[in-house]
């Protein structure tokens, strides 16, 4: 299973698509505002539109707490209302609460999404407590039963190692900062220039005040031109900064490995002088290595208990949510494509059922990639060698979440699939047509991508010492499903 996460998908794209969708479907709706005999279900859709256009215009969304009380909103207004309708204003109607049940189901997956972010820091954590823990119990184990020389000469190779890794990382980050300084340096350079540019001209415009007209359309010219000059520089200076901003993370990134690495480094020296200053002392060293180790088990098991609270609650919450909604979103959109009869007006609506559908197997998918990297970590546990107090049981656990994984894969394939059935049926002509052969082509690729997941057996490989820390698993850069597609034409409707 792929491990590549391209982080939460950002809904502005979707936002400015529905924006343009619901003057479609509600075309007739605005010609209700002017009715004298308009009436409460009418004004209901009305209302809901100018709300939900209102949230999705502008250079950036609304924020999750708008956007959750206005789909929140709108759903109170139009789940009663949708029951009066019928034909294209049902359609319209249906096509606002289905916009509003996805919204909120993306609201809900964003916040799965944090939680995914929180889980996989909590597997780092238990990862590095296990890593700790197999070399701790390592060390009691080699010095209960071999020879104290041995073991010296081990902690020596372990400590070359150690300083070999901290000198490679430690190099990596001295030409990350000398990058960073760089590309600072380059910016402010930039922004330096770009302000001198502006300062020009203005300067140009205040000398051209009192000259004669043409003069002074020369000077306007030659002021744009400088100007343009410094909307260049800044555009520069913004790349570079942009730049730097990807290398400060490296640095970051590297002073950890540094941290880690020194404290490996002093834990080695620690046990080497302890056991070249007192041989006799080797069994009582023995055993302050192996309480070390019982720590560390010990917080591997706290840790797996924040897990397992935050992996059977709030993330659960979250992508049971995402889910439902998704879920209630694609019944809406199918009722408003059933609500209309001529084909140029159900075809959109196919369109955007499909799509939501899509969006909730991507739920699915991301929730099972999140549960497989737990299951991982668990299976790792459940065979790790020297063994781990609760072994036995971790690999119980590693099973049952293995097969939760796949279950919501299978899901997902499901869901993948259930898209395509609906766009090949929908009798999509024309751009509808195209735009659908291309959202059909990326659901095929990410069916594909969807695997399963393995669950652990009684011989499964023992984990590595160390084992490395998961990438955030996120949707594959495929069809960004949650896209509304444009609706029916409610201009049609004649006001009730």
């Amino acid at each position: 299973m792929s491990r590549t996460s391209t982080g939460p998908r950002t809904p502005i794209s979707r936002h400015l698509r529905t924006a343009l969708a619901l003057v479609a479907v509600c075309g007739g709706v605005t010609a209700w505002s002017g009715c004298a005999g308009e009436s409460d279900d009418q004004a209901a859709v009305r209302v809901a539109r100018q709300k939900l256009l209102a949230i999705n215009s502008g250079a950036s969304p609304a924020s999750p707490g708008l956007r959750r009380e206005v789909y929140q909103d709108i759903q109170n207004r139009l789940r009663p209302v949708a029951q009066g309708l019928d034909g294209t204003a049902a359609a319209a109607a249906l096509t606002l609460l289905g916009e509003a049940e996805t919204g909120l189901a993306e609201i809900a997956a964003a916040d799965g999404a944090t939680r995914d972010n929180e889980l996989l820091s909590l597997v780092a954590q238990a990862r590095s407590a296990a890593s700790l823990f197999h070399s701790q119990s390592s060390l009691a184990s080699a010095m209960e039963s071999y020879d104290p020389a041995r073991t010296l000469e081990d902690l020596r190779e372990s400590g070359r190692d150690f300083q070999t890794d901290l000198a490679a990382v430690q190099a990596s980050r001295d030409v990350l900062q000398q990058r960073l300084d760089e590309l600072t340096a380059a910016a402010a350079a930039k922004a330096g220039q770009a302000r001198e540019r502006r300062l020009e001209a203005a300067r140009i415009r205040a000398a051209s005040m009192e000259a004669d007209p043409a003069s002074r359309a020369a000077a306007a010219e030659q002021a744009f031109r400088v100007s343009r000059e410094a909307d260049s520089l800044d555009k520069e200076a913004a790349e570079l900064n942009a730049s730097a901003g990807v290398v400060r993370p490296q640095i970051a990134t590297a002073d950890i490995d540094i941290q880690r690495w020194t404290r490996q480094i002093e834990l080695s020296n620690l046990a080497r002088t302890n056991l070249q200053s007192a041989v006799d002392a080797r069994l009582g060293h023995a055993g302050a290595a192996r309480r070390a180790a019982d720590e560390a088990a010990a917080r591997f098991d706290a840790i797996v208990l924040q897990i397992e609270a935050l992996r059977t609650g709030d993330s659960a919450t979250a992508y049971d949510s995402a889910a439902s909604a998704y879920t209630a979103g694609v019944a809406t959109l199918r009722r408003a494509a059933q609500s209309v009869a001529k084909p140029e007006t159900k075809a959109p609506l196919a369109v955007s059922a499909a799509q939501a559908q899509s969006s909730l197997a991507d739920v699915h998918r991301s929730r099972a990639r999140v549960l497989a990297v737990v299951g991982e970590l668990y299976e790792a546990a459940g065979a790790s060698s020297p063994a781990l107090p609760r072994r036995a049981e971790y690999r119980a656990m590693a099973q049952e979440v293995f097969t939760k994984a796949d279950e919501l894969l299978a899901k997902a394939s499901e869901g993948y699939a259930n898209a395509q059935s609906a766009l090949a049926s929908a009798g999509l002509r024309g751009d509808l047509r195209e735009r659908a052969d291309r959202l059909g082509a990326m659901l095929t690729e990410a069916s594909v991508r969807t695997g399963g997941t393995k669950p652990p057996t009684d011989d499964a490989p023992q984990p590595a010492p160390e084992p490395t820390a998961p990438e955030a698993p996120a949707p594959e850069a495929e069809a960004d499903t949650s896209h509304a597609e444009p609706a029916p034409d409610a201009g049609e409707v004649e006001p009730k």
